[in-house]
């Protein structure tokens, strides 16, 4: 009876090796956009603490502030004094805050901004070299727009995934352009 050789072939092996590598590219990228997408959910659920906090100031003092300090809530890890929070009053929602001798850590800038009477509560992101873009809510309607940076390809498709369109070509434009625009 002839001696069988049992395991694996140099070929076999290489062809398990490439399929794997293959499967872990596609799930690498897919974890990477859903762990952004959880990021920006977080943002987005700021919006509405800012919006409700400037609500409650505003009936207090009749107007809104650009400064989440003069604020009576902020995100957690976010108090006065902390590098969280900017001279300014904007803040950091970042990893490990900011302070003004280090750049911010992956997370986002979060500040108010005001064109004519239009509000918005704008969070940027930074310290990450993948993604820059933009979300932001106005003060008037529930709904975040996501604004990519320009020419990222990459922004691009992140926004039309968080927004839930096809391809980037559908990603609505900036609200704030066309207010600057009235407003100049």
């Amino acid at each position: 009876m002839p001696k069988l050789n049992k395991g694996f072939t140099l070929i076999e092996i290489l062809v398990v090796v490439i399929i794997i590598a293959i499967l872990s590219g596609v799930a690498f990228v897919n974890f990477d956009r859903f762990i952004e997408r959880t990021r920006a959910s977080e943002a987005e659920k700021i919006f509405g603490l800012a919006i409700y906090a400037q609500e409650r100031r505003a009936m207090r003092y009749g107007q809104y502030t650009f400064s989440w300090s003069k604020l009576d809530s902020m995100p957690r890890d976010v108090k006065s004094g902390s590098d969280y929070l900017t001279a300014d009053g904007r803040i950091y929602y970042t990893q490990g805050g900011t302070s003004d001798d280090t750049a911010p850590l992956g997370g986002y800038k979060i500040f108010f901004q005001n064109i004519g009477s239009h509000w918005f509560v704008v969070s940027e992101r930074v310290g990450n070299p993948r993604y820059s873009y933009t979300l932001l809510r106005s003060f008037k309607d529930e709904h975040v727009h996501c604004v990519p940076a320009e020419g990222s390809r990459t922004d691009g498709l992140f926004c039309a995934t968080f927004l839930g369109v096809d391809s980037p070509e559908e990603v609505p434009a900036d609200p704030r352009a066309e207010l600057t625009e009235e407003n100049a």
